[in-house]
């Protein structure tokens, strides 16, 4: 069998695997709509359809022998495994300190890392060579002012929503740890905002600026109800919106190159 046969027979699983964790995902709401309970049972499996999903884009790239896009696929699967080890630890399923929230604070930090890397494949987010114009020095890179700019908005805009709206002064140390964690997602969201400065598809730049974002509103959500109101939203709102932007973000590949 050839490799092309053979990524199309995993372009298929990967259709599958995507209607699968939209089943899980529509038993996950249909659970909280008909018995206002969250299924963690579901969650959970759909986080894991994710980690498949991912992996099958791996396979489907590498397969395809396109190097331009390879790398990004295998930093998003990376990110998308330790996200998911992050829902399981935030589940308490397993522990590696006694706080729940510590431990999907850092697996999800290396997740978002990962994301940085994935996204730094496709284009930089502040420094891009003068080599790309033949005009200029190769060894002087040029400050993308845009991206810039975009980035500092983020920051502003992260900074003052946790602070008005997760700090607890009573917390000091947690406290200052979500506003670290909020700012490396404020890196990533900016990151995904320069991406509509840049040729790309329409798609792509939609599947991940939405979904970096319907994933920050989860974690926003969490520190609320953690640190300001238990009772902000539910935890499904949670749920929900982490699912649905995750499955956006790993989307994109097949987003960007359905449109080359």
């Amino acid at each position: 069998m050839s490799e092309s046969s053979i990524a199309r027979i995993i372009g298929y699983a990967r259709l599958i695997a995507i209607l699968l964790m939209l089943g899980i995902t529509g038993i996950y709401t249909w659970t909280y709509i008909t018995r206002g309970a969250n299924d963690q049972v579901a969650f959970l499996t759909a986080s894991l359809a994710l980690v498949g999903i991912a992996f099958l884009n791996l396979l489907y790239n590498y397969l395809k022998g396109d190097a331009k896009w390879f790398l990004y696929v295998l930093f998003l699967f990376s990110a998308m495994v330790f996200s998911s080890v992050g829902d399981f630890l935030m589940a308490g399923l397993f522990y590696i300190t006694s706080d729940t929230l510590i431990n999907g604070i850092i697996f999800f930090t290396i997740g978002h890392l990962f994301y940085i890397l994935a996204l730094r494949t496709r284009s930089p987010l502040l420094l891009r060579p003068r080599s790309e114009s033949p005009t200029e020095a190769p060894d002087q890179p040029r400050l993308l002012l845009v991206n810039l700019v975009i980035l500092i908005m983020c920051f502003i805009a992260v900074t003052g929503l946790f602070y008005f709206t997760v700090f607890n002064p009573t917390q000091i140390e947690m406290s200052i740890a979500v506003i670290c964690y909020g700012l490396l997602f404020a890196t990533v969201i900016a990151f995904a905002i320069t991406k509509w400065f840049d040729d790309f598809q329409i798609l792509f730049k939609i599947a991940i600026v939405a979904g970096f974002l319907l994933f920050f509103f989860s974690d926003w959500v969490i520190g609320v109800r953690t640190f300001a109101s238990s009772d902000f939203l539910d935890s499904f709102a949670v749920g929900i919106t982490y699912l649905s932007g995750q499955l956006l973000i790993h989307l994109s590949p097949i987003a960007a190159a359905g449109g080359e």
